[in-house]
């Protein structure tokens, strides 16, 4: 057996293995558990926590009004809201490339094909096509497209879409919780 021959079946066999392993996206991420100690831990379980508008404890017109104006005034927020509604947004998108897609176009063309002629009347010449032939195309044209997610990359790209809305969301509401605290 040649050289050249054992070299092919030697480096065949790990030009596949290599190729393989290329491909491997590797297990879903597990949070590690984390020993939680006692001092951590609310000792009081049943107080409830402060509602939503807890500024509304003080009873003051004024600071409630205020309130309701610095969600919709303050520049921070609407920046914030903005991010969120786009960070949706490119979920939904990423959401739609696991489907398939569908493509309908369609089109009329009308042509009228014949010998030009003139036809002399009392303010001047007009043009007028003799002996025409009027014709209509109609043209309607489908495509289909589909990418199968073999290897896990749209699944992949729509669970980083999801967590960038989530770290979205959280960003909004810690913008209002800032403006509301800061009044």
């Amino acid at each position: 057996m040649s050289p050249i021959r054992c070299a092919a079946r030697c480096l065949v066999p790990v030009a596949v293995a290599a190729v393989l392993a290329g491909c491997a996206i590797g297990p879903n991420y597990k949070r590690p558990p984390a020993a939680v100690t006692e001092s951590y831990k609310n000792p009081v379980a049943s107080v409830p926590a402060l509602p939503d508008e807890w500024w509304t404890l003080f009873n003051d017109p004024i600071l409630n009004d205020l309130e309701s104006q610095v969600i919709v005034n303050n520049q921070n927020i609407a920046e914030a809201s903005a991010a969120y509604m786009q960070a949706r947004a490119v979920v939904r998108q990423d959401r739609s490339n696991l489907l398939p897609s569908i493509d309908l176009t369609g089109g009329a063309t009308r042509s009228i094909s014949g010998s030009p002629g003139f036809v002399v009347g009392g303010t001047g010449s007009s043009g007028l096509i003799t002996g025409s032939n009027k014709s209509t195309t109609y043209q309607l044209a489908a495509s289909t497209d589909w990418e199968l997610d073999v290897w896990g990359k749209l699944r992949r790209t729509l669970e980083n879409a999801r967590d960038s809305a989530q770290a979205s969301a959280a960003d909004l509401a810690n913008a209002q919780l800032s403006a509301r605290s800061q009044l």
